[in-house]
């Protein structure tokens, strides 16, 4: 089960600029934190955070994990404070609605203040944050009923379009400006010019959106686009897209886990939104914690450190013990030693200062303090249970996820390309819930991806050694290839040398391609030297056509092209250079069923190429064939 101190950390740590700052809040040592953020992503059995870098920014599952969390931690503050309570005070549920598409920040900041402050004003009163807006959970639904708690009252915070006024009954919260939000390298502190950048707004409600794009359309900005990421990847998009500018509100950019060496300007003519709240009629309590809200809101920022006492262990040995009453039958259900079992029941009486149990011989009945308690024990172990149950189903959807960088193909014809959607097709019809996502790159951006988790896996020439990498079982030589309207070389292969004698123009060393060539140069010492370096494949094929140029690939790149005669291709030999495809991806996690799927179905496709026929190389080809597998 999830330990509730762990969901403590979790909170704190994800509202503060890094886990440094994060373990002086919570008084413990970083390695602390560290080992408890650990131990919570093998309780729940996702992964949390992701490290690109000397970084850390939470994931989905984190801030997932953060809203799912309040409302239990919450509710364990309530159980300890009722215990105390006289028993003629009634306890009040005050239900908070939160029609905000991202929170985690100034705004949760502001809430747990506010809801701190109701606390100790009026401990009777249960606070239940529910996100309506922001990814919601299973969780929430509101707590059983036979916590007894009748009173309810309720308030819902929203974000106003910009130049909406609040409704006569919405009371004014803050006024959210939007500022463009980019990254700044080490400690630079100098604004960057927004007119040479990017512009790319976050995911908002669709009535937000238009109301952004008619605002923008005076803006003086070279390229705005929307896109469909959540706010909260703001760390992330930053460290993916480091020359662009990121539209939100301000709060969204409030000082949180992954938000380092980020600056940000204001937009130019000013766009603002209005957080507003709204009562359920007449109720004192919801009208006083928006007054405590508001006051918060107007405040700095201060993060409030949630401590639970009570432990998962000790809540699920009382609940065996209660409902079988006998600590012994609760030991032997639980798996452990009687006095151990008892041992944990004094300590939970010790935390709360009461008395649960009357020990007898056969057994142990309930005091007159135990029967509340034991309602709301059972529905914190239910809510615990139900986080564990929900974070195994996001790890399934997680699971269902191919995030897949592939190498540039000179045109849909590409071998390697139609391998590639032929896997991918066959995985939707035997997964059809899966997310996909391919984005393509040259072979260096492509491990750099890898390495800070913009994609799961990629296909490439080379990959660092650092970076577990499973061969494709591809392999292909390479071919000088030119266009025959230039009559640069008679009919035939040629070796290695005389590559020194044709002008060529070459991919950038971002290129696997060009690194093993440029290998194979500096072993035969013979440099080469191209006239021109082009990285965009389709624009290097068309120069061809145009000059007296030569460009090096694998046959299979231009396989049409040499089929139709409009290129021809010369083999190389003396040495050959052969290109290996491989699939890389970090070793900081396993591959999911879904990413190894993938790759089963990519090898199978591939090897069904080795018995193929080879394309035509043109009349110019006379010598030792090429093997083509699976290239571009």
């Amino acid at each position: 089960m999830i330990e509730l101190r762990h969901l403590g950390h979790l909170l704190v740590a994800c509202e503060c600029e890094n886990l440094t700052r994060a373990a002086d809040e919570l008084g413990i040592a970083p390695s602390t934190l560290s080992g408890s953020l650990k131990a919570l992503k093998s309780e729940a059995g996702v992964s949390l955070f992701k490290r690109p870098g000397s970084g850390l920014y939470p994931r989905r599952s984190a801030r997932w994990l953060f809203r799912a969390s309040l409302p239990i931690l919450l509710l364990e503050r309530h159980i300890r404070r009722r215990v105390h309570m006289p028993p003629d005070v009634e306890p009040i549920t005050l239900s908070v609605f939160l029609d905000i598409k991202f929170t985690i920040g100034r705004i949760s900041k502001a809430l747990l203040r506010a809801i701190a402050q109701m606390e100790i004003e009026a401990p009777e009163i249960l606070v239940h944050p529910v996100w309506i807006d922001d990814d919601p959970t299973p969780l929430d639904d509101g707590w059983p009923e036979d916590l007894g708690v009748a009173r309810r009252a309720s308030v819902t915070l929203r974000m106003l379009v910009p130049g909406a006024e609040p409704a006569a009954d919405e009371t004014l919260l803050m006024h959210d400006p939007w500022v463009l939000a980019s990254r700044v390298a080490g400690d630079e502190a100098v604004a960057p010019d927004l007119l040479h950048r990017n512009i790319l707004v976050t995911a908002a409600s669709p009535g937000m959106i238009e109301a952004i794009e008619s605002h923008l359309t005076g803006a003086q900005l070279k390229q705005v686009r929307l896109i469909a990421e959540h706010p909260a990847s703001l760390p992330r998009l930053l460290n993916d897209q480091p020359d662009s500018a990121f539209l939100l509100p301000s709060s969204a950019v409030s000082g949180r886990l992954g938000l380092m060496n980020v600056i940000t300007q204001p937009l130019y003519p000013a766009l603002t939104t209005t957080l507003v709240a709204q009562s359920d009629g007449q109720s004192p309590v919801a009208h006083r914690f928006i007054e405590h809200l508001r006051d918060a809101l107007a405040k700095p920022e201060r993060t409030t450190v949630l401590t639970p006492e009570l432990t998962s262990r000790r809540v699920r040995y009382f609940n065996l013990a209660h409902r079988l009453r006998s600590v012994s039958a609760a030991a032997r259900v639980a798996s452990v030693a009687q006095p151990a079992l008892s041992e944990q029941l004094r300590k939970l009486e010790e935390t709360l200062g009461a008395r649960l149990f009357d020990r007898k011989v056969k057994g142990v009945s309930p005091t007159g303090d135990t029967a509340w308690f034991a309602a709301a024990s059972a529905a914190l172990e239910h809510s615990l249970l139900d986080l564990s149950l929900a974070a195994m189903s996001m790890l399934s959807s997680d699971e269902q996820r191919l995030s897949l960088g592939v190498l540039p193909s000179v045109s849909q014809h590409g071998l390697l390309i139609n391998r590639i959607s032929e896997a991918v097709t066959s995985l939707r019809l035997d997964q059809p819930n899966a997310r996909i996502l391919i984005q393509e790159a040259p072979n260096g951006i492509l491990q750099d991806w890898v390495l800070r988790g913009r994609v799961g896996l990629a296909i490439v020439e080379t990959g660092p050694p650092h970076l577990p990498r499973l061969s494709l079982g591809a392999s292909e030589d390479l071919a000088l290839i030119v266009h025959p309207r230039h009559r640069l070389l008679p009919p035939g292969p040629l070796s290695f040398s005389e590559l020194g004698r044709i002008p060529l123009a070459l991919p950038t060393s971002q290129f696997g391609l060009r690194q093993l060539v440029d290998a194979a140069a500096r072993d035969q010492r013979s440099p080469l030297k191209p006239v021109m370096e082009v990285d965009a494949l389709a624009m290097l094929i068309a120069i061809l056509a145009r000059e007296p140029l030569g460009t090096i690939l694998p046959p299979s790149a231009v396989r049409r092209e040499l089929e139709t005669g409009e290129l021809c291709a010369h083999p190389i030999h003396s040495p050959t250079v052969t290109r290996r495809l491989f699939v890389i991806y970090s070793g900081d996690r396993s591959l999911t069923p879904t990413e190894r799927e993938f790759i089963n179905l990519l090898r199978v496709g591939l090897e069904a190429r080795e018995d193929a026929p080879e394309p035509n190389l043109g009349p110019e080809r006379e010598a030792r064939p090429a093997r083509v597998l699976a290239l571009h």
